[in-house]
């Protein structure tokens, strides 16, 4: 996994399902950012569902210089 970055492009509601079974719920805002930083042989797995009827979209940056290599292609 790749160190990385989001911003979102536009605000809304998702629900997010993670690996460890975790559910969680976020409101998005214009603007918000988070950022990723992960150690080598570290990952993680989740599936975003938009849960409004507002699209939510998002910028992602990944950083090739990260402790874990680039998937090859």
């Amino acid at each position: 996994m790749l160190d990385y970055f989001w911003t979102a492009t536009s605000g809304g509601l998702s629900r997010s399902h993670y690996s460890d079974g975790r559910v969680i719920d976020t409101e998005y805002k214009l603007g918000d950012t988070k950022h990723f930083a992960y150690q080598s042989g570290e990952d993680m797995i989740h599936a975003l569902h938009y849960i409004d009827r507002t699209k939510l979209s998002f910028v992602t940056v990944e950083f090739k210089q990260s402790a874990n290599s680039p998937l090859q292609l």
